[in-house]
């Protein structure tokens, strides 16, 4: 059986106001009415703010998800910045860097210097501070294979710098044991405090560490 929707609003009303029905009947028309009007805007605000609430609730819900993703965005873009300067990570793993284009207008002439233009080279160091001569002195002469001898004056000079190779200096401990002449007891000397307990000492261990931070993948 259906019940008309003023029977609802009517007891609605009854359970909302705490009164009978008989008080209802006994109540002036215009009192009536106007708990009818005040009932029916009660239960529409009722039922806006049951709608309120749910919209309130997927907002939050929304606003969790939008914090998450900015704190993901942001620990990406801190890993995107990362280097090798601000970082663990090995040189190797840097961008290449862009240079910025230039703004002057190409002017056609070939790059680097100029004919007749002065060239800049290295400062010739004394020949104290030269470790090895290699004397160029040649043998013929080009015109008529005459034998030639002699020094030149004023040679050309040219300096090449180059870093000596490397070469591992090994330390050998001989630890001997030796008997006394008088008692016969064996004793053995003890090995140095500073000696290293591996194969490497601190400066090869260091340089190992090193090259394996900073070249390796």
């Amino acid at each position: 059986m259906n019940v008309p929707s003023s029977g609802l609003i009517l007891c609605a009303m009854y359970a909302g106001l705490n009164i009978t029905e008989a008080d209802w009947q006994q109540s002036p028309p215009a009192v009536r009415t106007a708990l009818l009007s005040l009932s029916h805007q009660m239960l529409l605000l009722q039922l806006r703010c049951a709608g309120y609430e749910q919209r309130i609730k997927e907002l939050g819900t929304k606003f969790a998800k939008i914090a998450e993703l900015e704190a993901q965005v942001a620990t990406l873009t801190e890993r995107v910045r990362q280097n090798s300067r601000n970082s663990s990570k090995p040189p190797s793993s840097d961008e290449p860097v862009k240079r910025p284009r230039s703004s002057r207008e190409p002017s056609g002439k070939m790059a680097g210097g100029q004919p007749g233009h002065a060239g800049h080279w290295r400062k010739l160091q004394p020949p104290e501070a030269v470790d090895r001569f290699v004397e160029l002195r040649p043998s013929h002469c080009t015109q008529c294979q005459q034998v030639l001898s002699g020094d030149d004056p004023a040679p050309q000079r040219h300096h090449v710098s180059e870093v000596p190779p490397a070469k591992a200096m090994v330390t050998e401990y001989l630890r001997h044991t030796l008997r006394c002449a008088n008692c016969g007891a064996i004793t053995q000397a003890a090995w140095p405090a500073d000696m290293p307990g591996g194969s490497f000492g601190p400066r090869a261990e260091a340089i190992v560490a090193f090259l394996t931070g900073s070249l390796g993948t």
